[in-house]
């Protein structure tokens, strides 16, 4: 039996090496896995921040857009009290309707649709996308007088000019 008692030793070695693996694995394990709930705690940390940092870029840039807007809405306020209150408009509603302009030429008769706040430089540039006629040999009359580019067709003519 000396022999079984040296087996038996030598088993208990082994078992003893074993558990003592085991352990060491078992440690290995807990700390990678504190190491892992330490990772996703950073992660959903740097997460948070990072959404609080768009959200706050979000709301700037919606800030700086109603700003944007709300200088756009005053600027069209002034412009409507400015052209409510012009003398050189007849009505509100001129501003608002086309009206066409008969364009004679010797060659060719056109018509294109303007506004009344329209300018003669923008008859002739409509004119010179249609007909590709360059503005500056363009001479726009009414009541056989030559008509300044910078007048709005509501001022310079009426129904009608020649070219």
């Amino acid at each position: 039996m000396p022999s079984n008692d040296l087996s038996n030793v030598a088993l208990e070695e082994m078992r003893n090496k074993q558990m003592k693996f085991n352990k060491e694995v078992l440690e290995t394990l807990q700390l990678m896995r504190q190491e892992i709930k330490d990772n996703q705690e950073k992660m959903k940390e740097e997460l948070k921040k990072s959404e609080k940092s768009v959200m706050h870029r979000l709301q700037l840039m919606r800030t700086e857009q109603e700003t944007k807007q709300n200088k756009m809405m005053r600027e069209v306020e002034a412009i409507w009290n400015d052209v409510t209150k012009s003398t050189e408009t007849k009505t509100i509603r001129q501003l608002y309707l086309k009206f066409q302009v008969l364009i004679y030429n010797t060659d060719v008769k056109i018509t294109v649709e303007m506004l009344p706040t329209d300018t003669i430089l923008d008859l002739k540039k409509e004119i010179e996308k249609e007909r590709n006629v360059p503005v500056l040999r363009q001479s726009v009359f009414f009541n056989q007088k030559i008509t300044k580019t910078n007048r709005p067709l509501a001022n310079a003519v009426s129904r009608t000019a020649q070219l």
